[in-house]
């Protein structure tokens, strides 16, 4: 119920505000076959796209599909719009950093930084 199209810009705006810092300048974005996944994806992609960085999509894919998709396109961050193994009304989001490796630290906490900078600007409707 958390996870919503605001939310999920959010998420894409500082994922790739956060990426572009490290001299990137695209990600691959992926999704699996959830019931929401047309709405998280598309505000996702726009946030990123909005960080001003380029998006490859894949479009549906498995997660394993991804990450050949990562390594082979040679694009080192990625989000795939997926709950894993959870049942088919949830959804969420894996990160991905440096082929196929999920972000963990130090680059979590500068993702985080960077959703909370994001929503402490964004305007209230």
């Amino acid at each position: 119920n958390d996870l919503h199209e605001d939310v999920a810009y959010t998420i894409g705006k500082a994922f790739g505000t956060y990426i572009k810092k490290f001299n990137q300048t695209k990600c691959v974005v992926g999704h699996d076959n959830r019931y929401s996944y047309p709405e998280l994806t598309k505000a996702v992609v726009t946030g990123i796209l909005d960080a001003g960085m380029d998006v490859v999509y894949l479009d549906l894919v498995t997660t394993p599909m991804y990450y050949y998709a990562q390594i082979k396109l040679d694009i080192p961050a990625g989000i795939m719009v997926t709950a894993s193994h959870n049942p088919p009304q949830y959804n969420g989001y894996k990160a991905y950093w440096d082929n196929g490796a999920q972000v963990i630290e130090p680059h979590d906490v500068g993702i985080i930084d960077e959703v909370n900078s994001a929503a402490r600007c964004r305007p209230s409707n």
